[in-house]
Parts: C-alpha cells; structure tokens; sequence
C-alpha cells in the first residue's frame, strides 16, 4: 500500500463520522493485540510526554525512531492547545512505523488500536478530573514510573468516568506463557465477581497501589471495568488502587505503598529531624517571618482570583512528591536515630541547676537558654544541621519549576512571587542547613490551606496573626520573650499536623527512656517544659529539685556521644562562645554571653529592618485584574464569574506547560538555530577579538 492509498485509509478510519465522542468501555481485542496495542499507545502517548520509559508487557521491543518521536511529540503538544481528537489520531497513524505495524491489520484491529489510543488521549481532557505525572517511589521502577493524580475533587462512591481501565480475563494457560515475573506481571488482578485473575491494562494501569487506598474497580462485564472513588479524593492527592492482601508477597510484606511505610516507621522518627537538636527554621526569625508573609502574599492574590487555587495545589503536591521520594536521602534523617532527645534535655537541665546553684538569675538563664536552643550551647551532643547537594539548585533540576514555567500559568506579576517565595525556601536547605523534611513540612502545611472548606477564613485568620506579629515588632523590637513564644510561629510556618506529630515523637523518646519512671518528670520533658518551666518563675526551683535525683545518675557515655557527632551525613552548628557550664564560675564568662546575645538580637533587628519582605497585608484591599486600581469592596458579581473560571477547569495551561519533555524540546531547539545565526554568534565572537577580516563568512550555507 503505497503513502497515498495508506493516507485515505487513515482519513476514514479517523474521522468525525468513525471516531465517537468518548471511547468505548469494552473491546474486542485478542490477548496479543492487547498486550500489544496497549504497549504502543502508552509509548505514542505516555512516554512522548513524559519522558519516560513506562510499563510494557513486551519491554524489549521500540516502537518510534527517534526523528518520529519528535513528530509525535509536536502532535501531542499540539492536541494539548486543541484537544482535536481527530487530527491528533490521523498525524500518529500517519507515522512509517505506525504504518508499517498496521499494514497487515483488518479493519476492526484498526479500530481497536485507534480506540485505545483514543482512551489514552482522553486522560489529558481538561475536564477529566485527572493528570499523569513522574512517580518517583518505587524501586522496582528503579524510582522513576508515572502516578495518576487528581485535578479535581471527586466524593465517596462517585465513578471517574474518564480514567479508562480495560481488562481481559486470563487462563492458567495464558499466565504460564505470557506473563513472566519481575517483568510484565505489574498489572494482574484478581476480578472482584469470579475471584479469576485478568490482565488490566490502559490509562487505569497506571494507578498505583496503596493498602488504604481511594478508588476500587467494579468488573461490569468481560472485558468492561469501572473505577469508583471510595472516600472523597482531593485535588492534588494521588490516585490508589488496592492489588489485594498478597500481592506483594506473603500478606504484602514487601510493599512500599505510603500506608505500609507509615506503619513500618512509627517507631522510628517520622519527622526525619530531631526537634531542638537539629537546625529548624523558625530560629531564623527574620527569615521565617518572610516565608510566612510571601507565603500570605501568594494566599491573597489566590484570594482576589489573580491565580488558579486548583492549579497550584497540583504544582506544590508536585514537588513535595518529587522532595519525598525524588530526592537522596536526607542526611540529617540518619543521623536523628543516633541523638537521643531525653539524653539531650536532661544535660541542659543539668546546667540550669548548676546555674542556678550560682546564683544567675531569671532572666540570665532565658539567655543561656536561647544560646542552648539556637546552638546547642554547653551540651554534649551540640547543635546539628543537614549536608546540602547541588541537585535541589533550582536552575538544574527539572523537577523544581522556575520562573518561565510559572509566568507561562499564572502570569509574571504572581510568577516572581512564586518564585520569591520558593528561592526564600530553598535558602533554608541550602545556606542554613535546614533538614529537608521541614522544607518538605512548610509545602505540606501551604497545601492543606488552600485546601481548607473555610479557606476564606483561614487566609484572612493568618493574615490578621501575621498583621499582630508586625505590629508588636514595629512597637517593641525584638525581646527576648518574643524570640521565646515562637510556638505560634511554628504552628503557622508548619501546621498542626506537623506539631502532633512531633509531640508524639518526643514522647516516644521519653517513655522509652527507661531511667525515668516518675511520671511528673516525663512531663516536665514535653516539649514545652524548656520554656513553661522558665516562665514559672514560683515552682520553676521546685521543678529543678524533682528532676535533681534523675540528673545526679545521669553517667552517660561522652566518648559513645562524640563518636556519634563524627558520622557522616551531619554538619556541626558552631558556637559563638564554646565554653563548658564550669566555665560559668567565671564572672567574665557570663557578661561575655550576654554581650553575644545582645550581638545577636542586634543581628535580628538589623536584618528586619532591611527585609522588604515582611509587611502587613490589608486583606480589603482588593484589586481587579482588568482594572489596576484598588477596591474597597470585593464585587460578588467579579467573584461568581471568577470562581468557575478559576475555580474548577482553569488546567489548560498547567497541561501545556507541564507535559513537556525536557529532552525533545532541548533538541528542538538546537534544529531551530539556523546556518545564518550560528554565523552571526561566530562573526560577533571574533569581531570582538578583532580576528574577523573582510567581512568573510565563517559558515558556509547548509544545503537544504
């Protein structure tokens, strides 16, 4: 069959008359050409836009050359802007290799290929409800598969009519031959009506699998499945099929789905960083106050519609995603289950009864404890913070979006807020040795707001707090009480799931600490009791005399604590003043403490004073996008229009700009430099250096 015979044939078979409107349920299909049409729509499809290598059922075979990737790649780009069905699926028929795999099809194979294409293609809909998107948990992906993830909210027992899962029962016969472990078994499944197992493949094979999961198939049919949502499923939150109790070996021992982990590491810290011991981010005050108002900053314009709510919850659980599981491991988190936080606490309390023993009064052991807090000063164990890596630096990873990628969904004015607040973030990692996981808790707490019901509520409950904090600095400065009474810092910058997880942690910590049986002293090692005990100024001696016992048969192993300081995968927090409490006895010592802090607190003010970041946000300034003057009423006319345009199905330029391929368009774009701009960049490269003479040309015409 010659090109053109072929391109009449491919006009019929991809028409508006021949292709319906959605894609049927079912299908015809035998098991090889299920196996294999299935193969070569998620390569056309997936793979070209996602830059992966997904699952096959025949991983061996290449389906496109490279040259017909690009051709693909520019079809699929263009469906994106239009979602026109019908030319889409006419350009990738008319591809040689499509062509050649075709040739010796019949007609209803034909139509079957086309259709579940077709199926494939409707996952990128706007008003699907859904996104494919890089997956980076699992190891026998080798951490770089694809996940489905939610655009949309979806409520309990509803049916996601646009994610596809098409099945076709199998024969003990049939697995024996097919289907080889480890290689192409990732989507056998047990029916849910005859207890049989079949083959499910399609969009719906890519769900992944959680043992708490949020959506479960409902054989209808033969060869028809239907995916039902089974709690009410976010926008942003990952889509979860259950495989069944043995899929992962014996009662799934070997899982690695987030529900298992959880259970897995509840014993171990799941905040991946010591509180107090390890560097956190509301010690840098100034810094944290600006994260807080960009982060305000961003809320507002979500507020006034200047930017799609749904859209950025989907970006932000994004990276989250990618900074859980994308990333190497977090050195700090290795090091947590070496320090021992009771160990830790006990020591300072130690040196304020020593202290006080001195007689130092009140307000000089607040300092002594800001110094202890801050820098770990006069303990063991010190201060710690996490190692960096260049792969989270923001203009190499392709994983973290930069400001095109931004400006291109939200415009310039939000996308260097957006930005602004990111690099602010990223700081934290990079210049303070911040853990991960709170960079990773900061995104989370962000993502859970704009999820809120009363998100209204919420953002202007934030705004007023950030307000009243700005309002006392601007008033009394920087006391020391202040840099105490963060805790409302920390509840605001990380939330509240983030606090009760580390109140558990810590007291994990102290019932596990088997010197300790009296239970008054448990509580005076809450998290809290550093600063409530300070704050009691009557039982604050009383407290101190309860523990003195415990502290007097505190023998613990220096050389055990110094030996753990040395691993690999920690970064010592230096000291302003490395003395030890005996040192104390000296009268210079303290003055010279309090000279450091007063030093400090100096340090704070001045770097307030220089942010441009930190201000007031007045929530009933509103402003229009179509007009660039502020309001003082919000137009409940503007805010109905602008709730369903932004609101709801606003994904169209998400799509475009987050299936992109990386390696195509870089190749792309080398092929659009012509013979005439490669001569130009030489011509003023040796211009400059006076070497070019006479005009001559350095690139001769590339013949077409």
């Amino acid at each position: 069959m010659n090109n053109e015979e072929w391109e009449v044939k491919v006009t019929k078979l991809c028409s508006s008359t021949t292709i319906p409107e959605v894609p049927p349920i079912g299908h015809q299909m035998s098991l090889d050409d299920f196996m294999t049409f299935d193969d070569v729509a998620n390569c056309i499809v997936i793979d070209i836009l996602l830059g992966i290598r997904s699952h096959k059922m025949r991983p061996k075979k290449v389906f496109l050359t490279k040259d017909e990737n690009v051709v693909c790649y520019k079809l699929l780009r263009k469906y994106l802007e239009n979602f026109n069905v019908i030319k889409t699926l006419q350009g990738i028929f008319l591809l040689t290799s499509m062509k050649t795999f075709c040739l010796k099809m019949d007609g209803k194979q034909l139509i079957e290929l086309r259709n579940h294409i077709h199926r494939y293609l409707m996952l990128f809909q706007p008003t699907s409800g859904i996104s494919i998107q890089k997956c980076f948990k699992y190891s026998k992906e080798k951490f770089l598969g694809a996940k489905l993830v939610a655009t949309r909210k979806f409520k309990a027992n509803e049916q996601i009519n646009m994610l596809y899962g098409v099945v076709k029962p199998l024969t003990e016969e049939q697995i024996k031959k097919v289907i080889k472990s480890g290689v192409n078994d990732f989507s056998i499944m047990i029916s849910d009506r005859n207890e049989k197992q079949i083959l499910w493949l399609g969009p719906g094979s890519f769900l992944n699998h959680d043992c708490n999961s949020n959506v479960k198939f409902d054989c209808r049919g033969i060869h028809t499945v239907i995916l039902i949502a089974t709690r009410n499923i976010e926008i942003g939150e990952e889509l979860y099929l259950n495989y069944g109790d043995n899929y992962f070996g014996d009662n799934n021992k070997e899982c690695q789905c987030e529900s298992c982990e959880k259970v897995k590491n509840e014993k171990n810290n799941l905040l991946k960083w010591t509180p107090i011991m390890c560097k956190e981010i509301d010690e840098n005050i100034v810094e944290c106050l600006e994260l807080i108002s960009l982060r305000n900053g961003i809320l507002k314009k979500i507020f006034d519609f200047q930017m799609p709510k749904n859209n950025f919850i989907i970006l932000l659980s994004y990276i989250v995603e990618f900074l859980k599981y994308g990333f190497i491991d977090d050195g700090i988190s290795k090091i947590s289950n070496n320090q021992c936080f009771v160990r830790h606490k006990l020591e300072y309390l130690s040196n304020i009864n020593y202290l006080l023993s001195l007689n130092y009064d009140i307000n000089f052991i607040k300092i002594f404890t800001y110094f202890f807090k801050t820098f770990g000063i006069c303990t063991t164990q010190g201060k710690v913070g996490t190692p960096t890596t260049k792969s989270i630096i923001l203009e190499k990873n392709e994983a973290i979006f930069k400001y095109p990628f931004y400006e291109a969904i939200f415009g310039s004015d939000v996308a260097e807020t957006l930005i602004e607040f990111q690099c602010k973030l990223f700081e934290q990692y990079h210049c303070e040795k911040v853990s991960l996981g709170q960079i990773i808790s900061v995104l989370q707490n962000f993502i859970n707001i704009l999820r809120m019901k009363d998100f209204n509520k919420v953002f202007q409950d934030k705004i007023n707090l950030q307000n009243k904090r700005i309002e006392d600095i601007e008033k009394y400065g920087f006391t020391l009480e202040f840099l105490f009474n963060t805790s409302d810092i920390r509840v605001d910058i990380f939330g509240n799931e983030f606090i009760e997880k580390e109140k558990k942690y810590i007291q994990r910590c102290i019932e596990g600490f088997e010197e300790i049986t009296q239970e008054n002293i448990k509580d005076y090692l809450s998290f809290d009791f550093i600063f409530s005990m300070i704050n009691d100024k009557d039982n604050f001696k009383t407290m101190v005399n309860d523990l003195k016992t415990v502290l007097d048969k505190q023998n613990y192993n220096t050389k055990e604590q110094l030996l753990n300081n040395k691993i690999k995968g920690i970064e010592k927090i230096k000291t302003p003043l490395k003395i030890m409490i005996n040192d104390f006895e000296k009268n210079d010592n303290d003055s010279l403490l309090i000279s450091l802090y007063n030093d400090q607190l100096e340090e704070i003010t001045c770097k307030y004073k220089r942010s441009k970041i930190i201000k007031q946000i007045d929530i009933n300034n509103y402003i229009l996008l179509d007009e660039n003057k502020p309001k003082t009423v919000r137009s409940s006319v503007r805010l109905m229009k602008e709730t369903s345009k932004h609101e709801t199905y606003n994904i169209e330029p998400l799509l475009l700009k987050f299936y992109c391929n990386s390696t195509i368009e870089k190749n792309l774009k080398s092929r659009k430099r012509s013979f005439q701009k490669i001569n130009q960049d030489f011509e003023n490269f040796f211009c400059n250096r006076n070497r070019l003479k006479n005009g001559r040309k350095i690139l001769k015409e590339i013949p077409k």
